[in-house]
């Protein structure tokens, strides 16, 4: 007598294990979409973060220097993210413009002095600004 094989028996189990192997690779592949995703905006949301900081650092330090009077001088440490694309110090604002994520993004803040017109440091990292009051100006130099 010969040994019968249960070929419908055989093919249901491969086709339950395709149809698993197909379903943990879909799942995986929507648990690697989601956690790039989620990546890409953790790192915009620091870069944003870290921009406002810094110009919020520059302008309060204006702001102290202005209040201070002529001949007070201090240091504002301020720290860029990538993608820095200018930034300019006059008039009464403090303007920068960067390219977070896919769009550009502008920074602006007002300051109560007059501020003469100084480009701003744009290379990522930190930075170390001299504000200071020069015959009722406020001057902006990277020390």
């Amino acid at each position: 007598m010969g040994v019968s094989v249960n070929s419908s028996a055989s093919r249901k189990k491969a086709q339950v294990g395709i149809e698993y192997l197909i379903l943990v690779s879909v799942l995986l592949a929507i648990i690697i979409i989601g956690v790039s995703f989620a990546w890409l905006v953790y790192n915009n949301a620091i870069a944003n973060s870290s921009m406002l900081d810094s110009v919020q650092n520059l302008k309060q330090t204006a702001n102290y220097v202005n209040a201070l009077g002529p001949g007070s001088s201090l240091i504002a440490e301020i720290n860029l993210p990538t993608g820095v694309l200018g930034g300019m110090a006059k008039k009464n604002s403090i303007d920068y413009n960067v390219q977070i994520g896919s769009g550009p993004w502008y920074y602006n803040a007002q300051v109560d002095g007059n501020i003469s017109e100084t480009p701003l440091p744009t290379t990522a990292g930190g930075h170390r600004l001299r504000v200071s009051m020069v015959n009722g100006i406020i001057v902006i130099q990277e020390v």
